[in-house]
């Protein structure tokens, strides 16, 4: 067996593809020689066989997904589902996609983030008034926590849905932070109703994803192509 191996790494031959031992025998040269793995070109089977025609369909499927408004609208709008809830990531880096996408992919993600941040500011809503009194029976037991989520609530009565919508429509400004503070602190629904809670993060989407395009063409000076 090994003197065969040797045999083969020495004359180079393999399937009809010659070794180049200027490239050494690593899985460098099995994969530029299309070798499968376990091959002269890849002795110690170190990484398996990938063909580039594999990579490039792969790039091409990716592509095709930041390309096409339709796919591009509902993959932002589950990002922007995620953010509200759980990711506390700007939802800017979605929209880095859309730059050069022209019209259709800014259309598509003004309209995805704001139908995503609704929904996920809905959900949000819905878990803080059931846990909001969680909160207020552990308020109960010691005054200065009660004190102090007295002045949260206050802050957020005082601020309400302008504030929420304010504070969201900053760029890159974490959108579960604020969701959060202000779901929990919202006297159970009480200093802001649902509805205003929702229409707040709509609208503060469409400034988020026009503030973003506008600050972009600003630095860039160019425009979206059609």
């Amino acid at each position: 067996m090994f003197p065969r191996c040797a045999e083969h790494l020495c004359t180079g031959t393999r399937r009809g593809k010659a070794f180049d031992p200027r490239l050494g025998t690593g899985s460098a040269n099995a994969y530029l020689h299309g070798w499968p793995e376990g091959t002269p070109g890849d002795p110690f089977n170190t990484v398996p066989f990938i063909p580039r025609r594999s990579v490039v369909d792969l790039l091409e499927i990716l592509r095709q997904f930041v390309t096409n408004p339709f796919v591009f609208f509902a993959l932002v709008f589950l990002y922007a589902i995620a953010v509200a809830i759980f990711l506390p990531i700007p939802i800017e880096f979605a929209l880095v996609f859309a730059l050069a996408g022209g019209i259709a992919l800014f259309s598509a993600a003004l309209l995805a983030v704001a139908l995503g941040k609704a929904v996920g500011a809905w959900l949000v809503f819905l878990l803080g008034v059931k846990v909001e009194g969680v909160i207020h029976r552990w308020s109960e037991r010691a005054k200065l926590f009660a004190k102090i989520l007295a002045g949260l609530e206050k802050f957020v009565r005082w601020t309400g849905a302008f504030g929420l919508y304010v504070l969201l429509s900053i760029p890159f400004m974490s959108d579960t932070a604020i969701l959060y503070f202000y779901a929990l602190f919202n006297e159970e629904g009480r200093a802001i109703d649902r509805r205003h809670f929702i229409v707040s993060n709509f609208l503060a989407g469409v400034n988020r994803v026009a503030l973003f395009f506008l600050i972009v063409i600003a630095l860039t000076g160019t425009l979206p192509r059609p």
